[in-house]
């Protein structure tokens, strides 16, 4: 049982650690980097004081949460949104971005 649980713990491990970069290697449309600047866009007018958090869409939100998204995971961002898709569907995938 412990060898299991330690193998299924490896592989969980491994996957999350590797896997996010291979998938964004082989897939790059594009579409992300475009999520990631027009969050960038929104980001620096918010800091600028052109637009009020209480006067923010969802959309604005997700595009917010794509940006802040690329930030921390970086390269592995795309290939995380692929495995959120795969996981919770593309209208999951759009609420985890406004969630962030």
């Amino acid at each position: 049982m412990k060898k299991s649980l330690s193998f299924l713990l490896a592989t969980v491990i491994f996957t999350l650690t590797f896997a996010p970069a291979a998938l964004a290697a082989q897939i790059g449309d594009g579409h992300t980097a475009r999520e990631e600047a027009e969050g960038k866009e929104i980001w620096n007018k918010l800091k600028a004081g052109e637009l009020k958090c209480d006067t923010l869409t969802d959309e604005n939100f997700g595009a917010l949460g794509e940006y802040f998204m690329g930030r921390m995971a970086s390269d592995s961002h795309e290939a995380m949104n692929n495995m959120m898709t795969a996981m919770m569907g593309e209208d999951g995938e759009e609420k985890m971005h406004v969630a962030l």
